[in-house]
């Protein structure tokens, strides 16, 4: 049960560590739009982002958990274009589930850190998990056995079609 409950705290924690992150220090983006290669365009307004810098992609009122994390490779005086990375776990999301609107705001250090923790813990529970996924299929494996032993035991006569011979098992 503690085991259980390391993996889950991290995750049950993350809205609150993106807000404590977040604060009210960060400045709020909008994408505007998708480019045909993929890349995504943030409204920059009057705050022109460095390249280099990272960016949370949020839905639209839910700020917990971000979407998509976007790299800026481009900027310009009202809009900037970021090109979407991979998440810690390696996973990258799709360019589908980004839409026009969505809330960006800046990677923090402490949400990246958070997201390490969650992704380490997670990794963890998957190798338990795979374990018991392991100990289970040899235990199948050893029922079907045990099952088909017990079907040759309570056969009375077995017929040989090669040789064409019957054998009673009861009469040996």
């Amino acid at each position: 049960m503690k085991k259980l409950l390391w993996v889950l705290f991290p995750v049950l924690c993350l809205p609150f560590l993106c807000d404590v992150a977040l604060g009210s220090k960060t400045k709020d983006f909008y994408v505007l739009g998708i480019t045909e290669i993929g890349d995504v365009v943030i409204d920059a307004g009057d705050n022109i982002t460095k390249p280099k810098k990272r960016f949370d992609i949020f839905k639209a009122g839910e700020i917990a958990i971000p979407i998509a994390r976007i790299m800026i490779t481009q900027t310009a005086p009202n809009y900037s274009i970021g090109t979407i990375i991979s998440r810690v776990d390696g996973s990258k999301p799709k360019i589908s589930d980004i839409s026009k609107g969505m809330l960006c705001r800046e990677t923090t250090k402490a949400t990246l850190k958070a997201e390490k923790k969650i992704y380490k813990n997670q990794k963890k529970a998957l190798k338990r998990q795979y374990k018991l996924t392991k100990i289970k299929a040899k235990s199948a494996t050893y029922e079907a056995l045990d099952k088909i032993v017990q079907d040759t035991n309570s056969i009375d006569i077995i017929n040989t079609s090669v040789t064409h011979q019957t054998i009673d098992k009861k009469g040996n």
